[in-house]
């Protein structure tokens, strides 16, 4: 049975709400590219705040969790030929 995928920016899409004329070109697809880029970037921040109260451990745990996040982001991303 083939699962049922929403359409992106609807109840339950993705959870970018950008109007169809501002969105660049962007494509939605079946991962979350936006919503990806944000949890990378909060685990990062968490983990500083988790370090400042002394919680060493659960900070490495997220630091390391968003710095593998970011990896994949930038492997499939990043455009060395334009820089981007």
């Amino acid at each position: 049975m083939t699962p049922e995928f929403k359409t992106p920016s609807q109840m339950d899409g993705d959870l970018v709400d950008w109007p169809p004329v501002e969105r660049d070109g962007y494509v939605f697809g079946r991962v979350g590219t936006v919503i990806s880029a944000l949890v990378s970037a909060a685990y990062k921040a968490m983990a500083r705040l988790l370090w400042a109260f002394g919680r060493h451990s659960r900070s490495a745990h997220l630091a390391e969790a968003s710095r593998k996040m970011q990896l994949a982001l930038d492997e499939r991303l990043y455009d060395p030929v334009v820089g981007a």
